[in-house]
């Protein structure tokens, strides 16, 4: 019975040598043979026929891996099986595959296994819309100050036009630095907790850095304030 399979994995993902082979020999058990199309972040597209070549990609921050599709495809046969990861919506690990429901199947299986090895230590956090968190504290500062203003507000003349442009260029001063602490949060989670990350090339390089900023230094602030306080707990009773 031919079937077409299809999974993927929701998580963070890091993608390394070892999690790269394991893949391209599910497809190319599947199907006999395997290519990579790699999109980078220089617009081009790099095609590679060996896993070699493909290993020994630079992978530069010019032209940094963004997707990779492995692809594996049986000449005259309803048999085919597509591996994509990256992307910047959805599932980062995506299976797609075409062919005998036995073989479909257990490629299936082993395919699913590799993405749920290649979850990060990170991935919760990675996953953690801070849009909504974000949004939420904006909203609950504002009903603060609102509750915060008398009942009956003191009565008083119609603003000028100059005085309403005051009044908006002052509301604009408070709240630039709420946006710009937000952009900047958002741009942090981005770079350190991304939600793909091909160790491959230089990208070994920079995960590594990555991966001792998230420990020494987010880690361990986290570690030092839960630390702080649970000393002043101690030191107050």
């Amino acid at each position: 019975m031919q079937v077409h399979a299809t999974g993927d994995f929701q998580g963070a993902i890091v993608i390394e040598s070892d999690s790269m082979s394991r893949l391209w020999r599910c497809v190319e058990e599947f199907a006999s043979n395997a290519t990579a199309t790699v999109s980078c972040s220089d617009g081009i597209e790099r095609k590679f026929e060996r896993l070699e070549d493909l290993l020994a990609y630079d992978n530069p921050i010019r032209a940094a891996i963004r997707t990779i599709e492995l692809y594996g495809v049986v000449a005259g046969e309803d048999k085919s099986i597509s591996v994509t990861l990256g992307g910047f919506y959805g599932a980062r690990a995506k299976l797609s595959i075409r062919g005998d429901e036995h073989e479909a199947t257990v490629a299936r299986t082993r395919i699913l296994d590799s993405f749920a090895g290649m979850k990060s230590w990170y991935s919760p956090f990675a996953k953690v819309d801070l849009w909504f968190f974000l949004i939420l504290a904006f909203i609950v500062g504002m009903l603060l100050l609102y509750f915060m203003t008398p009942s009956e507000p003191p009565s008083r003349p119609a603003r000028s036009f100059l005085e309403a442009i005051r009044v908006m260029g002052n509301a604009v001063m408070f709240l630039a630095p709420v946006i710009g602490f937000g952009y900047l949060i958002l741009r942090l989670k981005s770079r350190f907790f991304p939600m793909v990350c091909f160790a491959i090339g230089q990208g070994i390089r920079r995960h590594r850095t990555d991966e001792q900023v998230r420990w020494v230094v987010i880690v361990g602030v986290l570690v030092s304030l839960v630390a702080s306080a649970v000393y002043s707990q101690i030191g107050g009773s």
